[in-house]
């Protein structure tokens, strides 16, 4: 039963603010109304009789009912929200003054998109003092302006900022000096940093140490240390100049053609091929290897060949004299007590191209 009766409390209350909310937003329309309806002031004449004066241009609606700026966007209260919300009510007005005719009117204008949390509240007692008094209680708009500032906005903004760029938590770290760039003008912007040389050196201590150390140590064009426009333009250059870099070398290395996973050695080289074994056969004949030109002076390797040849007779392994296999599938044709001094020179080419491939690949990863 009582979780009925607080149900029930719960809802009238909720009607109760929804019909003020109604009331509110009734009352303020009513307001915009009577501003837009009412006549314009009339304008003052000059009775100095001073020849010369110029009278005062009023604004044309014509061409100022061309803009259609975009309005600011509902707001709740949140002090986080708070700038950009006054902000975009400053461009509103700046843009087409001509629709304000009073700062009354600016005042209304923005209390209506005041519509929930904080700022529905604010704009409640704003209209309630209203008709107390029987006018807004802010004479200016620069006087709503402060009331919103102090009302909305981060408490100590100034401070807070300060403290930011003296710790650590504003440094560019993995981002791009671009995205690091926009906060740190922020950051200046909300601590009053004035002076030229102390928002280079807050700038340069929070720079990526790679980027810093390049723009500081150029012998040309070196930024000056009380410009940070300066520096701030020689870090976005370094580091596109860095970001294209990595890019070519990512290139570079994708279209290097790697060896295949089981080249095919060619003769005499140090990688195996697959063994081939031929069973004994009496009737096989191998062909005989090409001669020698004639005055050619013969490798002592070769006429160890050509000796064990005349050992084992035609069908055996030239190179060892044992049956059952050619000599470029001879189990000891690594075996440089059994290769030809071509083969060992070969073999000595390859394992040091090998080494150089590596050693470049190497210091391409590094």
């Amino acid at each position: 039963m009582a979780e009925i009766e607080r149900l029930h409390a719960v809802e009238q209350e909720l009607t109760r603010q929804q019909m003020s909310l109604t009331q509110l937003q009734e009352a303020i329309q009513e307001v915009l109304e009577a501003v837009k309806t009412s006549p314009p002031r009339a304008a003052q004449t000059d009775t100095s009789g001073a020849t010369g004066a110029q009278p005062t241009p009023t604004p044309n609606p014509s061409k100022a009912s061309r803009l259609k700026p975009a309005s600011p966007a509902d707001f709740d209260g949140s002090r986080e929200k708070g700038r950009a919300f006054l902000n975009s009510c400053d461009l509103y007005i700046g843009l087409v003054p001509d629709q304000f005719g009073s700062d009354e009117a600016k005042v209304y204008w923005a209390l209506s998109f005041m519509k929930s949390g904080r700022a529905a509240l604010f704009a409640d007692r704003t209209i309630r003092e209203h008709a107390k008094r029987g006018s807004v209680p802010y004479a200016t708009w620069e006087a709503f302006r402060t009331v919103f500032l102090a009302e909305f906005c981060p408490k100590n903004e100034i401070q807070s900022a300060r403290m930011k760029l003296e710790g650590t938590r504003y440094h560019q770290g993995s981002r791009s000096v671009e995205a690091y760039l926009d906060e740190f003008r922020e950051l200046v912007d909300r601590a009053e940093y004035r002076e030229g040389a102390n928002v280079v050196l807050k700038f340069r201590h929070g720079l990526s140490s790679e980027i810093q150390r390049q723009i500081a140590t150029l012998t040309t064009g070196r930024p000056d240390d009380n410009d940070p426009a300066q520096w701030y333009a020689s870090a976005l250059v370094c580091d596109e100049n860095r970001v294209a870099n990595e890019a070519f070398q990512s290139s570079q290395r994708a279209s290097k053609v790697t060896p295949p996973s089981n080249p095919t050695p060619r003769a005499g080289s140090v990688f195996p091929a697959p063994a081939r074994t031929f069973p004994p056969s009496t009737t096989s004949s191998v062909p005989a290897p090409p001669r020698a030109a004639v005055g050619a002076s013969k490798d002592p390797n070769a006429m160890e060949v050509d000796a064990a040849r005349a050992k084992g007779g035609a069908g055996n392994c030239y190179r060892c004299g044992q049956p059952g296999h050619m000599s470029r599938d001879c189990p000891r044709r690594f075996d440089v007590r059994h290769m030809t001094s071509d083969e060992i020179e070969t073999a000595l080419e390859d394992v040091l191209a090998k080494k150089d491939v590596q050693e470049a690949e190497e210091k391409e990863d590094f």
